[in-house]
């Protein structure tokens, strides 16, 4: 187990946000802002690391006060949160295409994430919830055909299912069966199961961050709940799972603390910084 008490070696926190810093329909706690805004004053960096693009981050990351790139789409992105790309990673159009058939084929909703910038056929129950309080982000297309000139242009597949999570279940042995070594794809929540670019990971993003910033892998604390977090919190020099994360994340962590109803992030570093 990596080494928590040698608290001056470290020099960047990036968390994940929904499950991490904060549940589900809650915002971020004053508490936590308050405790990041004063280990950003100890001469820390902070960033966060999220599966949502920068239209569905930006709020979180400027009421934290972020000023760094946000690693962002599960690392297919690492942008300011000005808007300025410094790095995008993309899926290869006949992947993204074969998604659309299957997910049209057996009627799942599926949203296509092209930079800040969300797609899919109509605004449904699975879809609405998650992405309707950014509309300026959203696009209802009706037909894929109307945006085929940008199909080579998605960073990542979201397919949502809130009420028979089985069906997400028997989509993933379809996906295991059509993209083995092609694709990468898991579930970031129970609702929720994303493909990706084959070898992209929170983790890339986190080591395009580094590059970035001139500061080692092993100078990074790392915090998060789901499968999406679980490379990133075991490439960093110290990873930390909440309580109410998954086995497999818990198993690549370095250490569990408290849920994250219970603020249980900012509690960690105000106890090992202030």
């Amino acid at each position: 187990m990596k080494d928590k008490n040698n608290k001056d070696k470290f020099k960047l926190v990036i968390s994940d946000i929904d499950g991490t810093l904060k549940c589900s329909n809650q915002s971020i706690s004053e508490f936590t802002k308050n405790v990041v805004d004063e280990i950003r004053s100890k001469g820390l960096f902070f960033t966060l690391a999220s599966g949502r693009n920068l239209s569905g981050a930006k709020d979180i990351a400027e009421d934290l006060k972020v000023d760094l790139p946000l690693v962002l789409s599960n690392g297919c992105i690492l942008q300011k949160v000005s808007g300025e790309i410094l790095h995008r990673a993309l899926m290869p159009e006949i992947i993204t295409k074969r998604v659309i058939e299957i997910t049209d084929e057996f009627d799942y909703d599926l949203v296509l994430f092209v930079d800040d910038q969300l797609f899919f056929k109509t605004m449904t129950a699975n879809i609405e919830p998650i992405f309707g309080h950014i509309p300026d982000a959203c696009h209802e297309i009706n037909e894929w055909k109307n945006i085929h000139n940008q199909l080579g242009a998605v960073n990542k597949c979201m397919i949502l299912e809130r009420s028979f999570h089985e069906k997400l279940a028997a989509l993933e042995d379809i996906f295991e069966k059509e993209f083995s070594n092609k694709a990468d794809f898991y579930r970031t929540n129970i609702n929720h199961l994303e493909v990706m670019p084959r070898g992209i990971s929170k983790a890339i993003g986190l080591q395009k961050l580094i590059e970035f910033l001139g500061i080692k892998i092993e100078e990074v604390i790392a915090f998060g709940d789901y499968d999406n977090d679980a490379e990133l919190l075991a490439a960093a020099g110290l990873g930390i799972a909440v309580e109410n994360a998954t086995e497999n994340v818990k198993s690549n962590a370095d250490y569990v603390i408290g849920s994250c109803s219970e603020d249980a992030p900012a509690k960690f570093l105000r106890k090992m910084f202030l």
